[in-house]
């Protein structure tokens, strides 16, 4: 799938690297595309520039942060922490977390790395 961090109904898709084990800061990827979902790393993608927009926190297969990707409390843990010290970090205020596991992501998850 091609194309992502462009403008889709006057809304902007962020993305930002997650650092391992909270070391290091978020790093955000321009001009992002599905080939940057590296197995190890995870990302923190945002629908629109800024407000209380719904979270997704992608984890790679690989990602050393989270040792058992089937123990969804962990994963859900990892998730709503990675946001949280993104929002102090980053200064951006979100909504709720969603959590996807590379190889079970859903269609609307697509969305975006889909052009507009």
């Amino acid at each position: 799938r091609e194309g992502g961090g462009e403008e889709e109904e006057g809304r902007r898709f962020r993305m930002f690297e997650i650092p391992s084990k909270g070391e290091g800061s978020f790093e955000e990827l321009d001009n992002f595309d599905s080939d940057d979902l590296w197995p190890s790393k995870a990302f923190l993608l945002l629908p629109g520039e800024e407000g209380e927009q719904d979270a997704v926190v992608w984890i790679g297969e690989e990602f050393s942060g989270v040792s058992d990707l089937e123990d969804e409390e962990e994963c859900v843990t990892f998730a709503q922490t990675s946001a949280r010290a993104f929002s102090e970090e980053v200064g951006i205020a979100h909504g709720k977390v969603k959590v996807v596991v590379e190889g079970s992501e859903p269609e609307d998850f697509w969305e975006f790395f889909e052009l507009g």
